[in-house]
This record gives C-alpha cells, sequence and structure tokens, in this order.
C-alpha cells in the first residue's frame, strides 16, 4: 500500500513538473541554452544562470530552475560543452577544458542578459561542482556584471 501511494505521488510530481514555467531551448553557436521563465514573463526580472557540474546536464538541475522561475527569476541553463544536448567535444587538458567551460558561460550570462525581461542589473550565477568553478571564474574576472555568486559543491 505504501509502495502504491509513493508511486501516485510521485507520478502527480512528474505530471506537474512543467506547471508554472515556461521552457525553451536555443542553440546559439553549437551552445544549447535552456531558458526557463515564468508564464507571461515582461520584466524587469532577476535573471539567474544555473551551470551544472562534469558529467551533468542542463536538464539535471531543472530543479533549480523551476523553482527559481516560479519565483520570478528568468533563468539560462547551458549544456556545457562535452555535456547533455552538446555535441562539442571537451578538451582533454584541464587548461584548455577551462577556456571551453569559461567561453560557454560568459555565451550563456550574455543571452541572459540580452533577453528584454532580464534587469541586468539583478544577474547571479550558481553553479554545482564543475559549474561552481566556472562561475566564481566568471564573477572574480566581471564583477560589474553578476550580482551574486552562489557555488554549491565546489
Amino acid at each position: 500500500m505504501v509502495a502504491v501511494l509513493a508511486a501516485v505521488a510521485g507520478g502527480f510530481a512528474v505530471a506537474r513538473a512543467d506547471s508554472g514555467v515556461e521552457r525553451r531551448v536555443q542553440v546559439l553557436d553549437d551552445l544549447p541554452l535552456h531558458v526557463v521563465r515564468p508564464p507571461g514573463a515582461a520584466g524587469p526580472l532577476p535573471g539567474v544562470v544555473v551551470v551544472h557540474g562534469f558529467g551533468g546536464s542542463a536538464r539535471l538541475m531543472y530543479g533549480f530552475a523551476d523553482t527559481l522561475a516560479r519565483r520570478g527569476y528568468v533563468v539560462v541553463l547551458p549544456d556545457l560543452t562535452g555535456h547533455g544536448g552538446n555535441t562539442r567535444r571537451l578538451p582533454d587538458s584541464a587548461p584548455s577544458r577551462e577556456a571551453v567551460v569559461d567561453r560557454d558561460v560568459a555565451a550563456a550570462v550574455d543571452h541572459l542578459r540580452g533577453l528584454s525581461e532580464v534587469d541586468t542589473s539583478a544577474v547571479t550565477l550558481l553553479g554545482h561542482s564543475m559549474g561552481a568553478a566556472a562561475v566564481v571564474r566568471y564573477a572574480t574576472a566581471n564583477g560589474d556584471r553578476v550580482r551574486a555568486t552562489v557555488a554549491v559543491s565546489m
């Protein structure tokens, strides 16, 4: 009986997963960008770039994006090179890998800041693991473009 109730509750949660948010995926220069926003977003709204960790993907970070979008944020999640729907190959050497990831994060920030409904003075970066290191590097070099940075499991 407990298993049946858990399965029903899980099915209900999955069915509601996309309620209260709008999603679209854009590919810019081979970089898939998932955009999640509140329905009918008009702005100016705060924006967040959410960056996954090594071996992750934008879809794995939808929980963060959905929660933020339901609270009035516009969220951009990149599929970093070599991950998720990104077909480009991630370089083997650490310095080259960091440079490619940093380029992807910069492109995601530029895209978010270019959305008409986003308040460019209210941009936050959130990263997990490899993504945490990348958002910290970006914020350190571009502090004037970011209001806050959150690093999870750096």
